[in-house]
């Protein structure tokens, strides 16, 4: 039997109904649970194919997640789990070397979403001017809620004002306020280099930064400009040279497998239909669309657009498949490249490698645009800056996706955060289990690539990491050191270095609380994380050095970090109760955590939740 754990995130933020139906459930529909906004159900399941699908708000669709997929008899897509046959298995082999800039492996990453990091310019606060907000920048009047598709854009002049981000006044109980801006900028971000560069980061990860209606940004007006209100091209490359001359590397978050509905090929086919130029760059199923739209406007009637949410219309790659069928081509030869697309996005990518000289790319679901474009992509990309790094959103293992024709990494969703949050956040998994996963994610990639995973405990899609009850905040010290002293890359999102809470889109995009300081735990917290942070850049086994768990019977788990110079053992008590232990032979104790105490002729004493980082001595 094998344990299997089935996941669906929404991608937007309130209660769901989420179900799963497939052969191993009879074609019954289970309910999945919801945790931390995150659906999932585990299942016991022999070797062998399965079909599933899930059922979310009463749509029947394929698992996002899972690109393996195959027709059912009803003219779309089952997901297909295959868990092969026993008799039929051969040990894996590890993947093809390929050079990955080694300035990532090396690094420590900060991701920031602009909007909520730091107000640095008032002047270039949103008026909401633009063309685009001309319908949707008025609120409804007092007792009243807006109507469907409908929207309400806004400034909060109040830093420290987050209650629309669980409950919009103008929406009805449960929905959140997706629309408001706070006024974060890239001068602010220039303004606080001193901060990151205490902190010790090394590479800066953004979200989109050029022109969009919303406050993330991903429903692009423009993928070749700095949307005004976050600053000029001048703000960006002065951002840019600080950066570069304090040692920190700066990446861009591009989505590049839909654009906004105020993009300007979009409004132009909006405009002309058929004749527009730029019309063969979406799938158009109807045109014209009705104005003003109707409350019960389905986008999806007149064109494909990501998840149905209107302002997202997706691009058309292949001009001989309809999506998502295009998604799964890998070789270009089997395609009908649109080429005016392919063109622009080539121009894309100059602007923001070559003309505001950034260091590489995060890209959005890169699982909804064809690999043959990632292919074409990577090549550009190198030959304007050979080290600049590419690392993709995939949430489950990525093993075709991280190669020499695609990314150098991913964002590690399937094996660091998801089994780090089930054994030391949620302590749903055993020692034993968290060990498995860690090691099947130790096989999944080259050694190379392994040392460049974004190993994130929390980001804008996600719950932060601090939104834990008051008692477990140990737990959260354990999984930042478990971070840090791990293969890979480890990953800040902004904010949770100081223990900002947040749950759902949109309460996790908080502003910066720059009052932390005032708060002990916060003080706490960002005094660790930098000491683990210069411990990592102190000693090189931490970063490139062999890792090896130790599947003993003692009740905490431990794992050896080690190269030439030296041999490190870490030691982490997950318990509720404090643990000794004799470990037979002498050490030098780098890092403690609360509640522990060591000595040097080999034992030592653990308190409840607590670590330790210990240098053998020979």
């Amino acid at each position: 039997m094998a344990l299997v754990i089935l996941r669906y995130t929404p991608p937007t933020s309130g209660e769901h109904l989420v179900g799963i139906c497939a052969d191993f459930t009879g074609w019954r529909i289970v309910d999945l649970i919801n945790d931390a906004g995150v659906y999932h159900r585990e299942f016991d399941l022999q070797p062998g194919r399965y079909l599933y699908k899930f059922i979310v708000d009463g749509v029947w669709m394929t698992d996002p997640a899972n690109p393996e997929r195959e027709p059912d008899p009803f003219g779309t897509f089952n997901s297909v789990l295959d868990l092969g046959r026993p008799d039929h298995r051969i040990k894996k082999v590890k993947p093809d070397s390929f050079p990955v800039p080694q300035w990532v492996q090396e690094g420590i990453i900060y991701q920031i979403f602009v909007d909520r990091f730091y107000n640095g310019d008032p002047d270039n606060d949103p008026d909401f001017s633009e063309d685009y907000y001309s319908k949707s920048k008025q609120a409804p009047p007092k007792g009243q809620y807006l109507n469907a598709n409908q929207e309400y854009y806004h400034l909060v002049r109040d830093w420290t004002d987050i209650k629309g981000l669980r409950q919009s006044p103008w929406l009805p109980k449960g929905k959140p306020d997706w629309w408001s801006f706070y006024g974060g900028d890239l001068r602010g971000v220039i303004e606080k280099l001193d901060y990151l560069t205490d902190l010790g980061i090394t590479i800066i990860y953004f979200n989109p930064l050029w022109k969009a209606k919303s406050n993330h940004k991903y429903d692009s007006a423009d993928y070749k400009s700095i949307d005004p209100h976050f600053g000029t091209e001048q703000d960006l490359q002065e951002l840019v040279s600080k950066a570069h001359s304090r040692g920190i590397k700066i990446i861009l978050d591009v989505a590049f497998n839909h654009t906004g509905e105020t993009f300007w090929a979009f409004r132009d086919c909006i405009q002309k239909g058929p004749d527009s130029q730029w019309w063969t760059w979406y799938d158009w199923q109807k045109w014209p669309l009705p104005d003003p739209l109707p409350t019960d406007f389905q986008p999806k009637d007149y064109y494909q657009c990501w998840w149905g949410i209107k302002d997202m219309p997706d691009l058309n790659y292949d001009l001989s498949r309809p999506h998502p069928e295009e998604n799964t081509i890998r070789n270009i030869n089997e395609a009908a490249p649109n080429t005016s697309l392919i063109d622009y996005l080539k121009s894309v990518v100059r602007y923001w490698i070559g003309d505001m000289d950034l260091d590489g790319f995060r890209l959005d679901v890169p699982d909804e645009v064809p690999y043959w474009f990632w292919e074409l992509f990577r090549s550009w990309v190198k030959e304007i800056k050979a080290d600049a790094w590419l690392v993709g959103e995939i949430w489950n293992n990525a093993e075709q996706w991280v190669s020499p024709k695609y990314f150098d990494s991913v964002m590690n969703y399937a094996y660091f955060k998801s089994p780090v949050h089930d054994y030391f956040l949620k302590e749903s998994i055993s020692r034993t289990e968290f060990i498995r996963r860690m090691r099947e994610g130790i096989d999944s990639y080259p050694d190379q690539s392994l040392k460049a995973m974004m190993n994130l405990l929390g980001s804008h899609d996600t719950w932060r990491v601090n939104e834990l009850d008051e008692d477990k905040q140990n737990l959260v010290k354990l999984a930042y050191i478990f971070q840090m002293v791990y293969i890979g890359v480890p990953h800040i999102y902004y904010g949770d270095e100081i223990g900002m809470k947040g749950s759902g889109d949109p309460d996790n995009r908080r502003p910066f609380d720059w009052n932390w300081s005032s708060k002990p735990f916060s003080r706490d917290l960002r005094s660790m994380i930098k000491t683990l942070i210069s411990l990592r850049k102190a000693h090189p086994s931490l970063i490139h050095g062999e890792l090896e768990f130790i599947d003993d019977s003692d009740d905490c788990l431990k794992l050896v970090r080690r190269d030439s110079s030296e041999e490190l053992l870490i030691i982490f008590n997950r318990l509720q109760k404090p643990i000794s232990l004799d470990l037979g032979y002498p050490y030098k104790e780098l890092f403690s955590s609360s509640h522990s105490g060591s000595w040097g002729n080999g034992e030592i004493y653990m308190g409840p939740r607590s670590a330790v980082i210990l240098s053998l001595e020979n």
